[in-house]
């Protein structure tokens, strides 16, 4: 539990300011979520979608038109997904499954006697690559987050060894000696 609380919490961080801990302006683009995405990579989720998801891609180009706001965030939402091959495969299988089991249940719904029996083992089967489908996308989240982590540790390690260096330069900021410097 506590290393799950550790990982989420640097995760976090790192999401939320990683960049800036190294000087560097954060990335302007959809993996700061409320940023928007611009024409192209727009056209490029939509492009995706429509090859991989065209009922998804149907109710955005709706939203484009009648709710632009919320077009945007979920447009946004969905870049950080389609720019990595992993975060690709992983959708997709989430989708189909999503999909599969859609179409098991209203079948299992509408039918009787030996045919739900049928479907029902449709839908169990369905079910059971949603669930893996899911544990996949879980587990990439956790990768991503390992590897965020690690980077952070790296970070810290090498400020921690550069720490006289940093607390002079800090020093000569604050007393006008020095240059302006991002602590």
């Amino acid at each position: 539990m506590v290393k799950a609380l550790a990982l989420g919490l640097a995760f976090g961080l790192v999401a939320a300011g990683g960049a800036r801990a190294e000087g560097k302006p954060p990335h302007p683009g959809p993996e700061m979520p409320g940023k928007g995405v611009g024409p192209e990579e727009e056209a490029n989720v939509l492009a995706f979608l429509r090859e991989n998801a065209p009922e998804m891609a149907h109710h955005l180009e709706g939203a484009k038109r009648d709710n632009p706001e919320e077009f945007r965030k979920r447009v946004s939402e969905l870049a950080m997904m389609v720019r990595t091959p992993d975060m690709r495969e992983v959708f997709v299988k989430n989708f189909s499954a999503d999909q599969k089991v859609r179409k098991a249940m209203e079948g299992v719904r509408r039918a009787e006697g030996t045919e739900k029996e049928r479907l029902s083992k449709d839908l169990e089967a369905a079910l059971g690559e949603q669930f893996e489908a899911k544990l996949a996308k879980q587990e990439l989240q956790v990768k991503k987050m390992t590897e965020e982590l690690g980077k952070l540790k790296t970070r810290i390690e090498q400020r921690r060894a550069k720490k006289a260096e940093l607390v002079k330069r800090r020093l000569a900021e604050m007393t006008g000696e020095g240059e302006g410097w991002d602590w």
